[in-house]
């Protein structure tokens, strides 16, 4: 029998793997079918499962105050999906809350080895490669095609190619979110090939991300980045200065291309401050039981102050006060906010190790990824991809325990026993 944390490194491979087919935003093909969340449902059952039944000594006293906040959550958000009417993607989107609830509490119970981290990531990151290499051929190869169908048919097909996931500003967050992710966790050391192959990885992720056009995130990743740059204390040669300098002057490059300051000034921050003001007036009339999931757009224009209309509030906090009331709003603040408090506390802690060490490095990242999750959703229609939530709660789940990256003993694999005779 394979020791068990080689199972428990399996079995989070296989949970990295499905998460990414959960991003979002595609009308052609789907990439975010509802069998996929239910395979990921029954996939961190499983893996509850073998949690419980390999314990190994591993298990801590989980965050209380946050954890009952996040049942909260979770049990209020059922009883308005099952009890009030709601929108069409609200059954999905429950689904990926439960998901993610559920990945948060079994990190933050039993937290990961830093081998187990490390596979889990790995699953993230082959899953992001291969929805970003599909929606590619899409974009260039499938659309291309079907576009004169579309037309024939009466269709506008303009707008299927903007609901490609791969052009999603939501999931661009998340390709984001596992490039840091890659970056900290990638090991040192070993065949001469990985770093090659982990460099092109990267580096197809970071160009589809460029290819998203979605401002927010690249100037949030280049703010990780260079959190993540200062806070593990990596040294910046000469040579890498000139590279990281040279690699944000094509990045800008290409997005102040696309850009238009006056469409940036007038709609990307205006619109949304005009947005956040109507959904503030849909809470005012609403702040008890909310509108009922995925409703928002159905009453935003009752409340909206301009001509200009959304079918969500780029703000997720918003958008849960709107549509599940003060007792939604106030649980996910319960659960998010000490949630927070406590993975910058062990992240300070796995500060005070040496600089390039692996468990300062993982902290960083985890840290820095979170951040960037947490501002672009409190900016963006995140939540509306199940793969973000369900990045974040498991972040914030490692999170709680990042304090167990300054101690070696507990974040490296046991070595098995030696059996009797063996020399």
């Amino acid at each position: 029998m394979k020791p068990a944390p080689r199972q428990r490194s399996i079995a989070l491979f296989g949970v990295g793997l499905l998460v990414p087919l959960l991003g979002g935003g595609n009308v052609l093909v789907s990439l975010e079918p509802e069998p996929a969340i239910r395979y990921l449902a029954l996939a961190l059952v499983a893996l509850a499962g073998l949690f419980v039944a390999t314990r190994l000594g591993r298990a801590v006293d989980p965050p209380a105050a946050p954890t009952a906040a996040l049942v909260v959550l979770v049990c209020w958000w059922s009883a308005a999906q099952i009890l009030r009417a709601s929108g069409p993607r609200a059954a999905l989107e429950a689904e990926g809350l439960f998901c993610a609830a559920l990945l948060y509490a079994l990190l933050s119970w039993q937290p990961p080895l830093l081998g187990e981290i490390r596979a889990w990531i790995a699953g993230l990151l082959l899953g992001a490669l291969v929805t970003a290499a599909y929606g590619q051929y899409q974009y260039w190869v499938m659309f291309p095609r079907l576009a004169p169908l579309i037309r024939e048919l009466g269709g506008t097909p303009r707008l299927y190619v903007n609901a490609n996931f791969y052009n999603s500003n939501c999931y661009a967050a998340f390709l984001a979110g596992v490039i840091l992710l890659c970056v900290g966790f990638a090991p040192r050391g070993g065949a001469r090939w990985q770093p090659f192959a982990s460099a092109l990885a990267v580096t197809t992720l970071a160009i589809t991300l460029l290819l998203s056009q979605s401002r927010a995130t690249l100037l949030l990743l280049v703010i990780a980045g260079g959190a993540f740059a200062l806070g593990s204390g990596r040294r910046l040669t000469w040579r890498r200065s000139l590279a990281g300098a040279a690699a944000l002057v094509v990045a800008a490059s290409a997005l102040l291309a696309k850009l238009s300051l006056e469409e940036l000034w007038q709609v990307g921050w205006r619109g949304r401050v005009a947005i956040w003001q109507g959904g503030l007036r849909m809470i005012e009339q609403h702040w008890l039981l909310g509108v009922g999931l995925g409703r928002f757009w159905d009453y935003f224009e009752q409340y909206r102050i301009d001509t200009y209309y959304t079918r969500y509030p780029h703000n997720f906090f918003l958008e849960v006060f709107a549509e599940l009331g003060i007792v939604g709003a106030g649980a996910l603040l319960g659960w998010l906010v000490p949630s927070l408090v406590r993975a910058v506390r062990g992240y300070r802690r796995a500060a005070r190790l040496p600089p390039q060490h692996p468990g300062r490095r993982g902290a960083t990242a985890v840290a820095a990824a979170v951040g960037l999750l947490t501002l672009h959703g409190l900016l963006d229609i995140d939540w509306h991809a199940p793969a973000n939530p369900i990045l974040l709660f498991a972040l914030l789940g490692i999170g709680q325990h990042l304090d167990r990256f300054s101690n070696p003993a507990q974040c490296a694999a046991p070595r098995p026993a030696r059996q009797a005779g063996a020399p």
